[in-house]
Parts: structure tokens; sequence; C-alpha cells
């Protein structure tokens, strides 16, 4: 269970109600009560709340929230890559 799978839930039901009024995903919840976790699913779960409150969301700019949060992930993987690769050099 990752976040990327939690995203494309939420732009699904997005796409198909054009709405986050009634939208719940027990499985961000469950990432977001770990003990470590990534502050990406924080951040995810109090966007998915925010959504929530406002009800109706657009579809086309719930794509851009959704380029933005998989842009983070890519971003933050190629940087413990290379912290990485810097470490290993050591």
């Amino acid at each position: 269970m990752n976040l990327d799978n939690v995203v494309e839930r939420m732009a699904n039901h997005v796409r198909v109600y054009r709405s986050m009024h009634l939208y719940r995903d027990e499985r961000l919840e469950i990432l977001a009560e770990k003990s470590i976790r990534s502050w990406l699913a924080d951040y995810l779960r109090g966007s998915s709340e925010f959504f929530r409150l406002i009800g109706d969301v657009d579809p086309n700019v719930f794509e851009l929230f959704v380029s933005f949060v998989f842009e983070v992930q890519r971003i933050k993987k190629r940087a413990s890559m290379y912290m990485f690769m810097m470490l290993r050099q050591q």
C-alpha cells in the first residue's frame, strides 16, 4: 500500500462524482496513523479533509493536485537515490 494508489483512488473518485464530500479512504487513514510516516501522507490527509469541506471539485483542477503529488514523490525518490550514492562512495 503506497501513496500512489491512494492518490489514484482519490482522482478516480473525483472523476466519477466530481466531489470529495463523501470520500473516505481507510488506507490513507492507516498510512497517516503510522508512527513513522512520510510528511506526504500527512499532507494528503489534510488535503483530503480540505477537499471534503469544499465539496465539489473540478476534475481538471484535481488532476493538477495529483500531478503535484506525483512530482513531489519523484523528486523525493531521486533525492534519496543521490544521497544513497553519495553515502556509498564515502
